[in-house]
Formats: structure tokens, C-alpha cells, sequence
């Protein structure tokens, strides 16, 4: 199936654009309504993923009421009575979320309730559902990379990550930094979007905190750039 992917990957981005555009909808919104990380979604609309899961796919193509063929190319567009997406209503509450610095990290997963009576922390606010012990990091690398320089990354524990997915993680007992997901020589990867931080096996003893689902960028006092929105 991932060889299929591969031949078929600028036939879904191209799809999933025209039904995302055709419908006014949001990948923040897909996102909810489907249960898929912003990030993934982001990421097959880019082109920037070679292994999009079957699950996924199902789940849009549910969504829109189209089939995976269709997603990939195979199949013709379906008529237009079938392309209404399905309404979820849902209501999402602002939630505040800490921002850690790296040393701080684990005695948050840890501890949630100890770390908050003993920290000073920063909070940002944000306006959809997010995981319990969601929190954010500042990216400051001193290379361009996916994540500008200061930027606001959401970090949220997960339980099983994908190819093409961004992550932090902590490789060889170095401090947790942004790594991307990727599948090679039969496995998961935390690989470096920088050359000086180190890469590893997924599995081979490295510590994996969260799935980056949103990132922001200040600018002036004001956020202005959202990763997770669909431009």
C-alpha cells in the first residue's frame, strides 16, 4: 500500500486541496471532525508525506463522502450530491496551556499537580480540545528550519506516531528537541531537523513527549502565524 501512496501522492494533495476548497473547510477543521492531527493533514496537503495511513484516509474520505479511490486518483469525482461533508457540531472551551523549558518537561508529565504548586510558568490560551497534559516549547534554533525562530510549538502526548509527523523527543539523553518522524530500514525515526542534534530509533531507548499539533510565531505582541491553519 505504501508503494501505491507513493505513486499517487500528488493525485491526493491535489484532492484533498479541491475538496477542502470546494467545501470552505479549514484542515484545523477537518482535523476536528476526524480525529486526525492538524499536523498529518497539513502535511498531505503539502505534499510532505510519503506514508499517509489507511486509517487516516478512510476517515476523510468518510468525511467528504468519497472513497480512498478517489483520494488517489484511481476513481472519477464522485456526483455532486455526494460531495456534501458531514456537519459535526462541537464546542470547545479556551484552555490554558503551560510553556516549559526543556528541564521542566518531565516534571510536568510526571507530576502535573506538584510541578503547578512549585513553578512560575508562562501560559498561552488556546481554543480547541487538546490532551490533558498538553503543554508548549519555544523553538530556538539558530538555522532555518520548518519552525521559525520563536515560535510557539503545542506539544501533545500520543500513544503512536506516523511518518512525516513533527515530535519532541529526547535522543541519547539530549535535551528534548523537535524531531520529524520518519520510516526507514523497516522502522520509526526521530530524525533531526537540525544537522548538530542527533537522530534515533523510535524504540531504542529515546523518550518521545509529544506530537507537535500547532505552532505559533509572535510577531509585534501578536500571534500571526498559525501551522496548523490551511493557506
Amino acid at each position: 500500500m505504501a508503494d501505491l501512496y507513493e505513486k499517487n501522492l500528488t493525485k491526493l494533495q491535489q484532492n484533498l486541496l479541491g475538496l477542502l476548497n470546494a467545501h470552505n473547510t479549514s484542515i484545523r477543521e477537518l482535523s476536528r471532525c476526524v480525529g486526525i492531527s492538524d499536523t498529518a493533514i497539513r502535511f498531505i496537503v503539502k505534499g510532505m508525506t510519503k506514508h499517509p495511513s489507511v486509517g487516516s484516509l478512510e476517515k476523510i474520505a468518510s468525511h467528504f463522502d468519497v472513497s480512498i479511490g478517489f483520494l488517489l486518483g484511481e476513481e472519477k469525482l464522485a456526483p455532486p450530491e455526494k460531495l456534501t461533508p458531514k456537519i459535526t457540531t462541537q464546542t470547545f472551551n479556551e484552555r490554558r496551556v503551560p510553556v516549559l523549558r526543556p528541564a521542566q518537561i518531565s516534571g510536568w508529565i510526571s507530576n502535573k499537580t506538584g510541578f503547578l504548586r512549585s513553578a512560575n510558568l508562562n501560559w498561552i490560551v488556546v481554543d480547541s480540545r487538546v490532551h490533558e497534559n498538553a503543554f508548549a516549547v519555544i523553538a530556538n534554533y539558530p538555522v532555518k528550519t520548518v519552525f521559525p525562530k520563536g515560535s510557539i510549538c503545542l506539544v501533545e502526548p500520543r500513544e503512536a506516531y506516523s511518518p512525516g509527523e513533527y515530535v519532541l523527543a529526547s535522543v541519547s539523553g539530549h535535551a528534548p528537541a523537535v524531531k520529524q518522524i520518519v520510516w526507514e530500514d523497516g522502522k520509526l525515526w526521530l530524525s533531526s531537523i537540525v544537522s548538530s542534534a542527533p537522530s534515533g530509533d523510535i524504540e531504542g531507548g529515546n523518550k518521545v513527549f509529544g506530537l507537535i499539533t500547532e505552532a505559533r510565531v509572535i510577531f509585534e505582541g501578536h500571534w500571526v502565524t498559525d501551522f496548523s491553519s490551511n493557506q
